[in-house]
């Protein structure tokens, strides 16, 4: 049970953490809106899919 608190309390602080340090990478980026938007699509993807694949619940 401590480890699954734990475990979640990890990937909130990712989340966190992630989201808070967005913004100032796409402002720092040169590149256009959709090109930032697919890239953030794709990295959260490849992210999350490990975290659906090894859950232990199913869908």
């Amino acid at each position: 049970m401590k480890n699954t608190r734990f475990f979640s309390i990890y990937l909130l602080f990712i989340g966190v953490f992630a989201l808070s340090t967005s913004a100032i990478f796409v402002k720092l980026s040169s590149a256009p809106a959709p090109i930032i938007a697919a890239y953030r699509m794709v990295f959260s993807t490849f992210i999350l899919l490990p975290i659906l694949f090894f859950s232990k619940k199913t869908l």
